[in-house]
């Protein structure tokens, strides 16, 4: 009789553990939407970073996945967030993916130990420029460590990519690939509709007030950004998603797959010349010319692709 009651309680206590933190999250999340301002871009914030670490539950892949789907729409997020709170030039949201990335390097540590510094001879290499990176931080001849972090936002935390490519499956390669192609072709139609109707308010608000963008305008005309924080930014994406569909279309052997990736490659070598960047279309044109180099069979072929 004991045994039955011990396991009918202890299925509540479960039910408990479960529907007090929801209770708590729906709780929050009404506070924040009555208070507004500083108080619902937290909880946008937390939610986001929230929803980009959950899949690290599941595996690596899914947060990986995650935080591609996110960053080609930041610099969207970013301004959207000036819909209910005043111009601040502290943007707390570029930190998610950096903080979401170092939490997936500490999971895949944690399965995979060490090796994954030395396991093959390019990881070699590559961690010990990282190590160079990690070293740079503390270098006292470029001021203070607020500047040695700042500058491992944009070299160290990317570098830890490549532990991520070197432990994914190539399937999950194809659909990451696939993915950046389609993100950058919704992301430059609104770009598209940038050019042509012009910012939304909420856009031209932040433009008006932020004094790190004085690039944004060429003469009297201003550049669209499309969901990115900057127009490099989309030039630089739209490149990297028109090599990987010509790429695809390379590899395809049906005729209908080869032509949907070339309308996606037309598609998006128009938005990098929308967006006005000429280091975009350089490196869309280096890029290219390796892609065809490096899919010949050997040197004879790929002397022949440049004649």
């Amino acid at each position: 009789m004991s045994a039955a009651v011990e396991n009918i309680r202890r299925p509540r206590k479960l039910a408990i553990l479960w529907i007090a933190p929801i209770q708590a999250a729906g709780i929050f999340t009404v506070w924040a939407i009555a208070g507004g301002g500083q108080t619902l871009r937290a909880w946008i914030l937390t939610a986001l970073l929230w929803l980009m670490t959950l899949p690290l539950l599941f595996g690596l892949e899914g947060t990986l996945l995650a935080m591609l789907l996110f960053e080609p729409f930041r610099g969207l997020i970013r301004r959207a967030q000036y819909l209910f709170i005043n111009y601040s030039g502290e943007d707390p949201i570029h930190l998610l993916t950096p903080a979401v990335t170092l939490l997936a390097l500490a999971v895949l540590l944690r399965k995979k130990r060490l090796h994954i510094f030395w396991a093959t001879p390019l990881a070699g290499s590559v961690s010990v420029l990282g190590l160079i990176f990690l070293l740079e931080i503390f270098n006292p001849l470029q001021g203070s460590l607020f500047v040695g972090l700042t500058g491992a936002l944009f070299m160290l935390v990317p570098l830890v990519w490549f532990y991520f490519g070197q432990s994914i499956n190539e399937r999950f390669l194809r659909t990451a690939l696939s993915v950046t192609v389609v993100l950058g072709i919704l992301a430059s139609a609104y770009g598209l509709y940038q050019l042509i109707f012009g910012y939304p308010n909420f856009e031209q608000y932040w433009i008006d007030n932020t004094d790190f963008y004085a690039s944004i305008a060429v003469g009297h005309v201003k550049r669209a950004l499309a969901s990115f924080s900057s127009a490099e930014e989309w030039g630089r994406y739209t490149e990297v998603g028109a090599i990987v569909s010509f790429g695809f279309m390379f590899a395809a052997r049906r005729l209908v797959a080869r032509i949907g990736w070339l309308v996606c490659a037309l598609a998006l070598v128009t938005a990098i010349f929308l967006s006005g960047q000429r280091t975009a279309v350089f490196g869309f044109v280096v890029g290219l010319i390796t892609l065809m180099l490096l899919g010949a069979r050997n040197w004879r072929r790929a002397a022949a692709r440049l004649t």
